[in-house]
């Protein structure tokens, strides 16, 4: 019974002083590295100027490939043309006048062409004679289509969609072959050109 006793005195003994050992210390916490980043607002930012221009991206001189009086102007500075509309007309009086002319001798020229065709089929004038009246009649046929080419050349058209900025000639005004009359551009797109100094485009392209 004493043995019992002293068995169960050690046991409870033993117990109580595992109950009473202390807790390990806390581990200390160990510091990450970090990435820090400078956030900076507008006003650091640094702006800056330099003169520029802008223009339309098509733009066309317009000119008369033949001379003459404009009796016919409804082109005012800021018309929007559509491509094809009449802008400026010159007095066709003198190029109708010539395209009557040509046309009258290229006429002749087919009737003289045709009976030297026919004569020569009878052997009645020579290869020589038969070859100078075609000739000729290629001739005034050329003439011809030279004289109706004049007569369209005394209208203007728009040559695409766009604005009239600027009028360089008036109404009843005489001009010359290729003297400008007229500056239409676009109004779809700019271009806008900047004059930048070669050391700021160094430092940009550095950045890259």
């Amino acid at each position: 019974m004493k043995l019992l006793s002293l068995y169960l005195t050690l046991v409870l003994t033993i117990a109580l002083a595992g109950c009473s050992r202390p807790e390990p210390p806390p581990r200390p916490e160990v510091a990450r590295p970090a990435k820090i980043f400078t956030v900076e607002g507008p006003e650091a930012m640094m702006i800056r100027s330099f003169p520029g221009e802008v223009r339309a991206s098509d733009v066309a001189e317009l000119a008369f490939r033949v001379g003459g009086e404009i009796v016919e102007f409804p082109a005012n500075r800021g018309l929007q043309a559509k491509q094809g509309q009449l802008l400026a007309r010159l007095d066709p009086a003198d190029y109708q006048a010539t395209v009557n002319q040509a046309q009258a001798q290229y006429n002749l020229a087919v009737a003289q062409f045709d009976r030297a065709a026919d004569l020569i089929g009878r052997q009645l004038i020579s290869q020589a004679e038969y070859d100078q009246r075609q000739a000729l009649m290629k001739v005034r046929k050329a003439d011809l289509t030279r004289a109706q080419n004049n007569l369209d050349y005394t209208q203007m058209f728009a040559p695409f969609d766009g604005v009239v900025a600027r009028r360089l000639a008036e109404n009843f005004e005489s001009v010359a072959p290729g003297q400008v009359v007229l500056v239409m551009q676009t109004q779809q797109m700019i271009d806008v050109i900047v004059d930048v100094p070669e050391s700021i485009i160094a430092r940009v392209e550095r950045t890259r």
